[in-house]
């Protein structure tokens, strides 16, 4: 997390088995705070707490900024949407 004076500007979060493979799930800065590093930062601590695994993301309109950071595009990803999307006991 990136904070500025106690408040939350920042947040990256990443799954790890502990072995291999790591999956980060989101990534994202306060608007105000934009374009000053703070994503990178983040995430470069992420890559940097997994040394030798495999990490994985899915992006739609961000693929340039992580394509900056060293990630490559792999060629298909899956989905399934187990039962009506959003509708379970966390709604």
């Amino acid at each position: 997390m990136a904070f500025d004076e106690g408040r939350c500007i920042g947040n990256a979060r990443m799954l790890s088995d502990g072995v291999g493979n790591a999956y980060v799930l989101d990534v994202w800065t306060h608007s105000g705070y934009r374009g000053q590093g703070i994503a990178t930062t983040l995430m470069r601590m992420l890559i940097e707490a997994v040394p030798g695994q495999h990490i994985y993301l899915q992006a739609d309109d961000t693929v340039v900024f992580y394509k900056k950071l060293g990630f490559q595009e792999q060629p298909s990803g899956l989905s399934f949407i187990s039962g009506e999307y959003l509708q379970n006991d966390t709604r």
